[in-house]
């Protein structure tokens, strides 16, 4: 975990790749990315604690990340065993993943602003991510 700036309570980030593959014979379709090949989706958090990987390239990132581990863990507030919160100006905040503009904001992932907001406020998501 970063120690200054806008980075203090980011753990790392939450992200997603798709791996070629040959596609099985059976639901090929379902292994069809959006670029137009055959893929299984691998999810990695910052360590390899959490890994999710298998999913059809078809698959939406955000789907992936509500039927992993790391979802069920974040949503019962047991994300990072052992992390403690961070106090800033005497409020305790829990330290968040950062993720894609494909994943959901929770308090627990960041994800950037979307691209159609105004020029400081694209340039602040970037300066966090």
């Amino acid at each position: 975990m970063k120690k200054n700036g806008a980075y203090q309570c980011v753990l790392g980030p939450n992200y997603s790749t798709h791996i070629p593959i040959l596609a099985p014979e059976e639901s090929h379709t379902d292994y069809i990315n959006r670029e137009g090949y055959h893929t299984i989706i691998m999810q990695a958090v910052v360590d390899c604690n959490y890994v999710e990987i298998g999913w059809p390239g078809s698959v939406h990132n955000a789907r992936v990340l509500s039927n992993s581990l790391l979802y069920k863990k974040g949503m019962e507030n047991k994300r990072f065993p052992g992390i403690q919160t961070k106090q800033i100006q005497d409020q305790h905040i829990f330290p968040f993943l950062v993720g894609g503009p494909a994943y959901p904001l929770l308090s627990w992932l960041m994800k950037p602003y979307p691209e159609n907001s105004s020029t400081p406020t694209i340039e602040w998501s970037l300066i966090i991510l």
